[in-house]
């Protein structure tokens, strides 16, 4: 089951990053997005605290192939992108407030220097956690 953690958290997340490009496509998603919203921030934190921890398996995902280790690093790339961004609030609550204000400065600055990304990280994430989910369920 935990090896479905990460693509369903790259779902969850890709579809708040690209709600607009998501309600676009599909009317009937704005309602679910619109439930998991209030929740935005706590699950961009855990899909950044999860993307980092997954870091540490992208040795064993080459190892079972190249195609599956490509899109094992997309995804996990994605999550950490889509996680600082979706749970900068969160993190600015409980870390940055207590960083100099030199640390707060740069955090801010890599901030608005991702928010053009999160459309395409959200998609890209979709995209890599439905595949992940697909094979690691029919594997």
């Amino acid at each position: 089951m935990s090896g479905l953690l990460l693509p369903l958290l790259a779902i969850i997340t890709g579809m708040l990053a690209a709600a607009s490009v998501v309600v676009k496509k599909s009317p009937d998603a704005a309602n679910l997005i619109k439930k998991i919203k209030p929740y935005e921030a706590g699950i961009g934190a855990a899909s950044l605290i999860l993307g980092i921890l997954k870091l540490l398996n992208i040795a064993l995902a080459f190892r079972i192939g190249l195609i599956w280790g490509l899109v094992y690093i997309s995804c996990v790339a994605s999550c950490i992108v889509m996680g600082f961004l979706l749970g900068y609030p969160v993190l600015q609550d409980l870390l940055l407030d207590e960083l100099s204000e030199d640390a707060r400065a740069k955090s801010a600055e890599m901030y608005e220097r991702l928010t053009p990304y999160k459309v395409t990280s959200g998609l890209v994430a979709m995209g890599t956690g439905l595949y992940l989910l697909v094979i690691g369920i029919i594997f």
